[in-house]
């Protein structure tokens, strides 16, 4: 079943709850089959043990030997012949039978061969009604893109629903439409909705509601029947309003699309962040600094051969091209819809040399592509808020900024989740809600800082990133002391 989730990758979540019943006899596992958290493993442990005392902090510290003891003592080695099923294993079977119901395998659509064809929609649901707007294929002989558009009151049946299950079932109601006009096959959909817990479902490929996930499961099943290409993209309420779906959801024919404009102008998946704000670049070169190094803006190009440190080569001896490498200081840019690969690539290049400064930049458009690539490897994560220094208020989504800093040479090694890293984390996140202008000297303390640690003792490097309050590195340079004040210290000690 591992393999042909390789070539059905939209199974995949369906697979949790089989595993989770294979693994169900372990100890430490809940209902569903799920592991038992630290602070599940301390409940469960006091409720067993009387010795066990959770509100002890030095027998918490020590959960994990009590853990140890009881798995060896209590688990057997052997795998039981039979497991019980855990809750919710019947729903997953059944989703997989309804993917899988054709006779003949279904065919799914990885890449147009022979002619590429890219539909944008917009949805939006509000307490009353609901609407959406999507492109179609032109008219023979027209050279303007159709729009079309359904909106609508909702029935009784929706009275007690949430504002999650309108708003995805807005969608799919929405992509039904599209199939049956014929809009669909052989394309590749983009979705744009305001409600992100709608664009994480689809994402995941499930939900614990149960609501939500059966219209995933609908989702699923339309996107292989018809051979498209789904992706489900959270924009900001005020882009919705711009393009005009938010008015059409109330019943307002003369916003946005609908009264002419382009539906392309409110799809910037393909604009850097310095595309679409000439003031970000002044922003950045005012508080990024690393030493003398200048900063560099990588292209794409540059994603492969500078962001990797390399920097031109030489014939050797033996008259082979070897390559140079020079520690740069640089600013990655991509596009929301490549902004993943250039993550890949960002990783990549910072295990191979570990002596540059790496900073990210991009919309967060598309942010469940790439953002788990960002969360693994960023040493800082900043949400910049559209409307501070650099980024206007027409920007709509916030602008995600991440640092990667190099790597220390002692312990702890990198500064990624270090004490001194997260209170700089909390301070960006209270000075972007009450004074945006201050962010950018923050920053700067922060680069000054780390760069501060190259030629410190491995023993001050780990103390420095433990203590909070504090961005000043002590300086290289000794204090002379007078003989009388050596002496008392001396008589102190």
């Amino acid at each position: 079943m591992i393999h042909i989730a390789r070539t059905f990758p939209m199974m995949v979540p369906y697979l949790r709850r089989i595993h989770n019943t294979l693994e169900s006899w372990r100890l430490g596992r809940d209902n569903e089959g799920w592991k038992f958290s630290a602070s599940d493993w301390v409940q469960y442990l006091a409720e067993i043990d009387d010795e066990f005392d959770s509100s002890d902090k030095d027998i918490r510290r020590r959960w994990k030997d009590w853990k140890k003891d009881l798995i060896e003592t209590e688990q057997s080695p052997d795998a039981p012949d039979q497991v019980k099923a855990v809750e919710g294993l019947l729903d997953d079977v059944k989703a997989l039978d309804q993917l899988f119901s054709s006779q003949l395998p279904s065919k799914r659509l990885v890449r147009g061969k022979k002619l590429m064809r890219v539909v944008y929609g917009f949805g939006d649901a509000s307490g009353a009604g609901f609407g959406g707007t999507w492109t179609a294929r032109k008219v023979e002989g027209s050279t303007s893109p159709v729009i079309k558009y359904r909106f609508g009151l909702w029935g009784s049946d929706m009275d007690s629903s949430s504002s999650n299950d309108r708003e995805l079932r807005n969608l799919t109601d929405m992509l039904d439409k599209m199939e049956a006009d014929s809009d669909l096959e052989g394309a590749e959909i983009f979705i744009f909705t305001d409600n992100s817990t709608a664009e994480r479902a689809f994402f995941k490929g499930s939900s614990k509601s149960k609501i939500l996930h059966q219209l995933v499961l609908r989702l699923r099943i339309l996107e292989m029947k018809s051979k498209v290409k789904i992706h489900f993209v959270h924009v900001s309420g005020t882009r919705m309003q711009k393009q005009g779906s938010d008015a059409l959801s109330r019943g307002n024919l003369t916003e946005g699309v609908m009264r002419g404009e382009e539906m392309t102008a409110f799809v910037p998946l393909h604009l850097t962040a310095f595309d679409r704000s000439k003031e970000l670049k002044t922003w950045i070169d005012s508080w990024y600094v690393a030493g003398d190094l200048p900063v560099e803006y990588l292209e794409p190009e540059g994603w492969f051969d500078r962001g990797q440190d390399m920097d031109g080569g030489v014939q050797n001896c033996d008259d082979i091209w070897t390559p140079q490498y020079k520690t740069g200081l640089f600013v990655w840019s991509p596009p929301p819809a490549a902004a993943a690969i250039a993550l890949e690539e960002l990783r990549r290049a910072r295990h191979k040399r570990q002596d540059s400064t790496h900073l990210f930049v991009c919309p967060r458009l598309m942010y469940p592509y790439w953002q788990r690539h960002l969360f693994r490897a960023a040493d800082l994560i900043v949400e910049i808020p559209a409307g501070s220094a650099g980024w206007p208020k027409n920007m709509h989504e916030p602008l995600i900024l991440a640092l990667f800093f190099p790597f220390v040479r002692s312990k702890p090694w990198q500064l990624k989740g270090s004490p001194k890293l997260l209170e700089m984390e909390l301070s960006l996140r209270r000075v972007l809600k009450t004074d945006e202008g201050s962010a950018g000297s923050l920053l700067r303390k922060l680069c000054v800082f780390t760069e501060g640690l190259k030629n410190l003792p491995p023993k001050l490097v780990f103390n420095l990133l433990q203590e909070r309050h504090c961005f000043k590195v002590p300086s290289g340079k000794s204090r002379k002391r007078r003989r009388s004040q050596v002496e008392k210290e001396e008589g102190r000690r």
